[in-house]
């Protein structure tokens, strides 16, 4: 579940910040994060959905590279215009 936690890392969550963002308790995340294998997989996807929603993307492992996290730019939005405006 490190790619869970790398998500986390990338968007500037605490631990508590991302289990409210999940719906789940601060207590479930911890043992998420730790691996633990007695918890629910429905708990696992609501997480990854959270950080998917901030723009956190899963990277699946290959023949040469393990799997890991990256955050999607966000469009930059059009400067303010500071000359008179044309009507």
């Amino acid at each position: 579940m490190g790619a869970l936690r790398a998500g986390r890392a990338l968007l500037g969550l605490s631990q508590e910040e991302l289990a409210s963002l999940a719906g789940l308790s601060r207590q479930i995340l911890v043992r998420i994060e730790k691996g633990e294998q007695n918890v629910l997989v429905e708990s696992i996807e609501k997480v990854r959905a959270a950080l998917e929603s901030g723009g956190v993307v899963f990277i699946d492992g290959g023949p040469d590279h393990g799997p890991g996290v990256a955050i999607t730019r966000r469009p930059r939005e059009p400067a303010p215009s500071h000359g008179p405006e044309t009507v």
